[in-house]
């Protein structure tokens, strides 16, 4: 296949603002992907009795990878609303790496039909590697707008990811999983809005990941392992903890453990981790066990003095 790639000495911008129509459709794609491109500005405003996918990037029938992308301030509304960012149907294979979706809305038009996924809709099989996921809004008054981050009913993979700030006033502000297999692995899930995972149907599990300042942490039955959560879910069982994460105070620095968080070098080792990097692009693995949590904290450097 054929990989995009935006301009060599910095991004190159894909912007739909004005233009009142999704970003990109991908149909029938066989390998190949994007790197370094923002997909932005996609709107799609329809009318009742739709159904539609994606303000931002549609992948249809097709396998493909993004590499350091952004999908962010796309807008899709009709009456059954499927993904403003990146919506994925369930014939298609995606890889999603060091990638931003942010500030993507998502609305249904009429009363309750549902809205699912204002950052990404998955049906297909997806895997997220070092992505934030950060102000997506999927609000409306209805009784079914479902992920603010994520809405998942494929099989999905997220390792070494951040949500953060999404909101969905039905169910899931940071995931809702309303079928298929969703696989957490080192992740971190914080200031969501309602819930920071809501598994309604289907099997969710999350390993040395970290739950906090969500208006709930988890809605549902979820197989936890190592994993820190607000609310104490598990805690004292199978690795689990709830305490303070004791986030670092420094600028630039948000959602990283302290050096003295409780947090570092409680998570377990897997096999993945192995030459691997957190999602700030440092070693996975510092100091015998991982942290839990989306990212590691380096050892401090010493000071290295030579006597003549």
């Amino acid at each position: 296949g054929v990989t995009i790639e935006g301009a060599a000495d910095g991004r190159s911008v894909i912007d739909a603002t004005g233009a009142n129509t999704r970003v990109v459709e991908l149909y029938g794609v066989s390998g190949g992907g994007f790197r370094n491109l923002d997909f932005t500005g996609g709107y799609c405003n329809l009318g009742s009795g739709l159904e539609e996918r994606a303000g931002g990037v549609a992948v249809t029938a097709s396998s493909v990878a993004f590499t350091q992308c952004n999908f962010s301030n796309n807008y899709l509304r009709t009456q059954t609303a499927l993904g403003s960012g990146l919506s994925i149907d369930s014939g298609s294979v995606v890889a999603v790496t060091r990638c931003l979706v942010a500030s993507n809305t998502v609305v249904s038009r009429q009363g309750n039909w549902p809205s699912q996924g204002a950052g990404v809709y998955n049906a297909g099989t997806l895997t997220m590697s070092e992505c934030v996921l950060a102000g997506n809004n999927n609000d409306v008054n209805n009784t079914a707008n479902r992920g603010g981050g994520l809405y998942n009913t494929g099989s999905a993979l997220l390792r070494n990811c951040l949500l953060a700030g999404n909101r969905a006033t039905t169910q899931g502000g940071g995931i809702h999983n309303g079928g298929g297999t969703l696989v957490l692995q080192s992740g971190t899930v914080v200031n969501n809005y309602k819930e920071g995972l809501n598994r309604a149907a289907g099997s969710v599990s999350a390993t040395n990941t970290l739950f906090w300042a969500n208006t709930s942490d988890i809605v549902g039955s979820v197989t936890l392992g190592y994993c820190n959560t607000e609310s104490g879910i598990d805690a004292g069982v199978n690795g689990n903890m709830s305490v303070d994460p004791q986030f670092s105070p420094k600028v630039g620095k948000a959602y990283h453990l302290d050096r003295d968080s409780p947090l570092v070098n409680a998570g377990v080792a897997q096999a993945w981790m192995s030459g691997a990097v957190d999602l700030y692009g440092s070693r996975r693995i510092e100091g015998g066990r991982p942290d839990i949590g989306c990212y590691e904290v380096l050892a401090p450097r010493g000071t290295i003095m030579v006597l003549h």
